[in-house]
């Protein structure tokens, strides 16, 4: 059984599991989305604590990939695709396209992943002719020498 299987049916958030394992809420999180596998402890500790039902296997076999308890946390998000793709093709990078919606390239790159929602009018924005216009006086501007 997957820890996010046990982890819903045992009615456990990352926090509260975290607390029984004595590891920080984050590590939960990265175990269960595939990102990161326990130590050897913590392997058996959650086996324990689980009566077996989640074993070492679990997480061996565990495929990384969204959690369905994080819903917002969709790798494979077609929205993120879609934005990556129209970014692409415009030749714009993260950060031009950071300055068109007001935030930084690590923004950019979470909405991309699908780790963030893309707000609403965004990649419209993108394909409309106003992206271009908004940027080139940028880069314009940011290929000039200091005086």
């Amino acid at each position: 059984m997957q820890l996010t299987d046990w982890m819903r049916l045992s009615q456990h958030n990352d926090e509260t599991l975290a607390k029984k394992l004595g590891v920080h809420e984050t590590s939960v999180w990265r175990w269960r989305t595939g990102r990161r596998m326990p130590s050897k402890r913590l392997l058996q500790a959650v086996e324990r604590l689980t009566n077996g039902a989640v074993t070492a296997n679990d997480f061996i076999n565990q495929k990384p990939g969204p959690s369905s308890l994080y819903p917002r946390c969709n790798r494979s998000s077609p929205d993120g695709v879609k934005l990556k793709a129209v970014r692409r093709r415009l030749g714009l990078t993260q950060d031009e396209v950071g300055a068109i919606a007001g935030v930084g390239n690590s923004t950019v790159s979470r909405w991309e992943a699908g780790q963030r929602g893309i707000p609403e009018g965004l990649i419209e924005k993108l394909q409309g002719s106003n992206a271009a216009a908004v940027v080139e006086p940028r880069v314009a501007s940011a290929g000039r020498a200091a005086t």
